[in-house]
Parts: C-alpha cells; structure tokens; sequence
C-alpha cells in the first residue's frame, strides 16, 4: 500500500510526468534569470505567478520551455523566450 501512495504522490509532483518536469525546471531557471537580470522585487513577482499545471497543459508553451531551456546564460534565455513568443504570437 505505501508503493502505491508514494507513486501516486510522485504522479503528482510531476515525477512521472515530463511537461510537469520541464515546467518546474523552466519556471525555476526563468525566476533566477529574472533575478539576476531585474533584481529580488521581479524575481519574487515571478514567482507569485508561477503555474506548472497551466503550463503542463498548453503544448506550445512546453515546446518553448524544451527549446529555450538548453540557454544557461540568463540573457539567451531570456531572449529566447522573448524570440519564440514574438514568432508565435501570445502563448
């Protein structure tokens, strides 16, 4: 019975679930690069608003996390978001 409820709590926490992981380290990379690029106040503000499970369900937003994630540098990243947003309209 623990198996199950720990698997299950997994599933949940996106373990088992790529759009999930890819959302979680997306939204993690893209508040330390707003940080480090305007400061603690956006940076917090980012993290107010951050929302794996809407994310995880829009297929297209995924597919720019998937693209720009791969950026380590702050500004790339950034700008890689911006390019892809500006490509494809509002996600």
């Amino acid at each position: 019975m623990k198996v199950i409820v720990v698997c299950c709590g997994l599933v949940l926490l996106g373990c088992g679930n790529k759009p999930a992981r890819i959302c979680e380290q997306a939204a993690s990379h893209f508040e330390r690069c707003v940080g480090d690029v305007f400061g603690t106040e956006m940076k917090e503000a980012a993290r107010d608003h951050r929302e794996i499970g809407t994310c995880a369900n829009d297929a297209e937003t995924v597919k720019m996390y998937e693209k720009c994630e791969p950026q380590r540098d702050c500004q790339r990243y950034l700008d890689c978001l911006d390019g892809y947003v500006s490509g494809h309209g509002a996600l």
